[in-house]
């Protein structure tokens, strides 16, 4: 047991003796003097320190741990804390410092060397803590007057706010004549930081403000950490009469590293002992005893004297006194292995519906008897074990094991029922000779409400002209309306020996005349009938001038001048001969835009002459041919894609009014009859099927567009006519209720098809549909943990219904009975726990209880023996 010998008494008395003889000779004087001694010789360590170190300005950090996250050592956010009292101490000189809005606390005129720090705050962690300002290594000696930085990051933890709660129990041993241990009530419980832990010192704390320089490139703006302490962080609390306790403390994001111990306290403690201040005895003592949580070494333990074995009281013979034993009766007792003291809860499991049974195995002694406990829930856990029976024979680092069983004899059992929908088909058998999208029947004995339509894979076996159309100056494109990836072609075939649908003239020709020509149409092979007209435009080009007087008296020529006309751009020169007359005029430029026929002006000649006059004739280009008869039976063919030129068309001659042909339109025009393009008014006589295209679904059933070449031409029409076979089937309602695939029946119609197409059914998507309770159990206090085991079947939700004690039924939820459940094996799990808990012993020895004593005696000699249980 613990001693504490009060020696702190005798050196106070020895130092206030010491001063009593010294008060007369120590004078007011002698004190100023070695106070100025004393901080003369401060000011000479710093000296000397800023000589080797510089002056080094010093800031921390306050902020406030509990509510913000930590990476490796620094805060999250602006965790900072104003208003935080901070004290720092270093040779022999004090500052205080309040934090500012940022959280820092700044002090000037530091030196190297170790700086004691204390924080205090009303509503957070205290803290008394020791750095090191460091220095330069490679600058010693040089940094005299140089002023430098250093810092130090604190964190505070909240100890009104954020607080996380502990609870438990104290036991202990006040009597060692049994094994049960008491209820240690009233014992002051303490919880505090762990500033030791690794774990806290890597979540707050940057790595080298703990572990110095190792590998710092920048130590001289760190200042080492060397120990710190959360004080006035220690909360607590008092046991109840029970020995439970709930002891409030910080906590954060991260968890904190919470030590729990209990104040020291004392109490008597029974106990046998064989031995009394130096006497021998075998009694049951009680003695003094101090109980603390803290071991450190063995001075901090009580001491035990050793227990003996036993002790045995014969009673005197009964026999006659004349017949006396031979020997003297002994005994030998044996103390009786250890019982179980407590039961450790490992693992509180969790999802118990009613408490397991606890087995707990036999005893190492065969005479032992078997320990016995029962288990109580809180919320589905393991929170308590209460030994029934401690048992006996139990040996001392044996142990025992203690298995949580389920305590049922009749369990429940049950068979689940999961069934499907169809999530898609397989192809076996196209078909063939489908002529319209059939219908699709779904049969099976289970299951109901799937649907499906046939995707069709249609070709284009035929086509039909329904109408000619009309105007089709060449064979219009061809196009099939469907949905398909592969479209049919088809060509189209225009009637021949047709009328003229136009003349047109090409952007090249650029004949011009003075008055509109006679258009003459001439057969080339066939054809006859057509009559057309050529339409001049409105505004055209000085094309002609003649002189209507030469005059006389040019000794130059003269300047010709055209002007009015609407047009511009129109320019001439003149010609003279000796004899002083104009002889020609020359058209250097035919201008553009005259509507109506300019002025013509030749300058006059020197006095005495006469002056020439001339009158401008307009030459215009064709505007348009328009026919007056389209004839008949001229067989114009199309002879290039895309390009305006044609085979065997009848020749277009332009006449003046005289009769006379204008051959290659010279003298009142220019051009060429390649730049004379004559039409044919044609109609699609037939089409011709080039590819048969394929895919096609029949939704819709495709159709034929006729586009005219030069848009010109309407009318035509055509059906297609197409055979299909189906490609797939494309899912409508997957449907409910499905078991196997083998019973489904997918029936496609085939009224109009050569061969019926085949599918099969896949399923998916499965659910928990229904359970077969095959056996009720007994014994249930409540509804048991229902599983469904198998693949995707962690999600399902099951709830069993009881009566009687007994499972009656079950509650699937409808939110969450699978949907993702395969066609696999599934099997259904009835537990009254979910995860179960672990748990292990431990076995104390019971002083002083025998089990058994062993009597050596005669036989003759009669006694009794009382065993004596401690």
């Amino acid at each position: 047991m613990k001693r504490i010998v009060h020696y702190g008494l005798f050196l106070v008395t020895g130092i206030a003796l010491f001063f009593a003889c010294k008060e007369d000779e120590f004078s007011e004087l002698d004190a100023t003097r070695e106070q100025i001694t004393f901080e003369d010789s401060i000011q000479a360590v710093r000296d000397s320190l800023e000589a080797v170190g510089g002056i080094i300005d010093y800031s921390i950090n306050i902020v406030a741990a509990s509510g913000s996250g930590f990476v490796d050592g620094r805060p999250e956010g602006d965790p900072s804390l104003e208003g935080v009292s901070v004290t720092i101490s270093q040779h022999g000189t004090t500052q205080t410092v309040i934090t500012d809005q940022t959280g820092i606390a700044a002090f000037a005129d530091l030196r190297i060397g170790t700086v004691s720090i204390s924080v205090d705050d009303t509503s957070y962690t205290n803290v008394d803590a020791l750095v090191y300002l460091n220095v330069e290594a490679d600058s010693a000696g040089l940094l005299a007057g140089i002023e430098r930085q250093a810092a130090t990051m604190i964190p505070l933890f909240s100890t009104t706010e954020q607080l996380a709660f502990v609870s438990g129990k104290i036991t202990f041993e006040s009597d060692l004549t049994d094994s049960i241990p008491e209820d240690a009530g009233g014992i002051t419980v303490v919880g505090s930081i762990d500033f030791d832990d690794a774990d806290f010192r890597d979540d707050y704390f940057a790595d080298a403000e703990f572990y110095g320089t190792t590998g710092c490139t920048d130590c001289k703006e760190i200042a080492k950490i060397v120990n710190m302490a959360y004080v006035d962080a220690a909360l607590s609390t008092t046991t109840a009469a029970d020995g439970t306790y709930t002891l409030a403390v910080p906590s954060t994001t991260h968890g904190l590293p919470i030590q729990v111990e209990i104040s020291e306290f004392t109490a008597d403690q029974t106990l046998l002992i064989d031995e009394f201040q130096g006497e021998t005895i075998n009694d049951v003592r009680t003695v003094r005893t101090v109980f603390s949580s803290e071991f450190t070494s063995t001075g901090d333990i009580s001491s035990v004297p050793s227990v003996p074995r036993a002790l045995a009281f014969v009673d005197a013979p009964t026999g006659s006194a004349g017949n006396p034993p031979d020997d003297q009766a002994f005994a030998d007792a044996n103390l009786a292995a250890s019982g179980l003291a407590s039961i450790t809860i490992d693992n509180q499991g969790f999802g118990y519906t009613q408490p397991p049974e606890l087995i707990i195995s036999d005893p190492d002694d065969p005479l032992g008897t078997t320990a016995e406990a029962e288990a109580f829930l809180t919320d589905g856990r393991v929170t308590s074990i209460v030994l029934t029976e401690s048992g006996s024979g139990y040996s001392i680092g044996g142990g025992a094991s203690v298995t949580p069983v389920n305590n049922l004899d009749d369990e429940a059992t049950a068979i689940p029922f999961v069934t499907f929908s169809i999530t898609d088909f397989n192809l076996i058998s196209t078909g063939t000779g489908y002529t319209s999208e059939p219908s699709v029947t779904i049969v099976a004995g289970e299951g109901e409400d799937a649907s499906a339509r046939a995707v069709m894979d249609g070709t284009v076996t035929d086509v039909t002209l329904t109408s000619i159309g009309t105007g089709y100056v060449a064979p219009p494109e061809v196009v099939f309306i469907g949905e398909t990836e592969d479209e049919a072609e088809a060509t189209a075939t225009l009637t021949e020996f047709n009328p003229i649908h136009s003349i047109i003239l090409s952007d090249d020709y650029d004949g011009t005349f003075e008055d509109a020509p006679e258009v003459r149409i001439t057969q080339v092979s066939t054809g006859s009938g057509a009559r057309a007209i050529a339409t001049l435009k409105d505004d055209g080009v000085v094309g002609r001038i003649a002189l209507t007087n030469v005059g006389a008296g040019y000794q130059q020529a003269p300047a010709v001048l055209i002007t009015g006309g609407g047009g511009q751009g129109a320019a001439a020169d003149a010609e003279i001969n000796t004899a002083g007359e104009v002889v020609a005029i020359n058209i250097l430029s035919n201008g553009t835009g005259y509507s109506s026929t300019p002025t013509i002006t030749i300058s006059s000649p020197a006095s005495g002459g006469t002056q020439a006059t001339a009158d401008v004739f307009l030459w215009y280009e064709i505007d348009e041919i328009t026919l007056t008869n389209p004839g008949s039976g001229y067989d114009i063919f199309y002879s290039t894609a895309q390009s305006d030129l044609y085979g065997d068309e009848p020749t277009v001659e332009f006449y003046d009014a005289s009769g006379t042909l204008l051959e290659n339109f010279a003298g009142t025009g220019s051009g060429s009859e390649t730049d004379i393009t004559v039409r044919p008014n044609a109609s699609v006589e037939s089409l011709i099927l080039t590819d048969n295209g394929s895919g096609y679904t029949g939704d819709p059933i495709p159709t034929i567009e006729f586009n005219p070449l030069f848009g010109l031409g309407s009318g035509a029409e055509a059906t297609a006519e197409l055979e299909y076979q189906i490609s797939e089937l494309e899912l409508i309602t997957g449907g409910f209720g499905y078991e196997t695939s083998s019973n489904i029946d997918i029936i496609v119609d085939c009224d109009d098809c050569t061969n019926r197409a085949q599918f099969s059914a896949n399923l998916g998507d499965g659910i928990l549909s229904s359970i077969e309770l095959t056996n009720g159990g007994a014994e249930y206090t409540a509804p048991p943990n229902v599983t469904l085991n198998g693949t995707n079947a962690e999600d399902v939700e099951i709830e069993a219904i009881i009566s009687g004690g007994s499972v009656t039924g079950f509650t699937i939820d409808p939110d969450n009975n699978g949907g993702e459940l395969t066609t696999g094996g599934y099997s259904i799990d009835i537990e009254i726990f979910i995860s179960t808990t672990s748990l292990s012993a431990d076995v104390i020895e019971s002083a002083g209880q025998l089990s058994h004593i062993t009597l050596q005696m005669q036989e003759q000699v009669m006694m009794s023996l009382r065993l004596w249980s401690l």
